[in-house]
């Protein structure tokens, strides 16, 4: 099934909701449910990352066919032109590329603040 640039928004919109939020780092049983939403959310991503690169490939070669045979433009302002008529898609990959790392990032912080709470907890 083929997902639209718009699908891929509105749930990367989502996500973004999710990671933006704060969360208590007091409390043991929230930051695992972070953790839990998060691999969820990370695994999300990474097939979205697949959808947006195959998106953003799709339309540079359209946009790269279109601009072929035309003898007035060199080889590099055509992959230029095409670039830049790519941009909504570019954009979108970069983003959803973004946030895919900044999941696990934050993954790697939660489960430190989880084990600091652990290790505090057992004293």
């Amino acid at each position: 099934m083929k997902v639209s640039v718009d699908e891929i928004e509105k749930e990367i919109t989502e996500i973004v909701g999710f990671i933006s939020c704060y969360y208590n780092k007091d409390n043991g049983n929230e930051i695992s449910e972070r953790i839990t939403n998060l691999n969820i959310y990370l695994a999300r991503t990474s097939v979205l990352l697949s959808e947006a690169q195959f998106i953003y490939d799709e339309r540079f070669s359209k946009e790269t066919e279109k601009l072929i045979g035309n003898e007035l433009l060199t080889a590099s302002t055509i992959n230029n032109l095409a670039k830049s008529r790519c941009a909504t898609e570019n954009k979108l990959l970069k983003l959803v590329d973004r946030i895919n790392s900044t999941i696990t990032h934050q993954l790697d912080s939660i489960r430190s603040q989880l084990s600091y709470l652990k290790s505090f907890n057992n004293q």
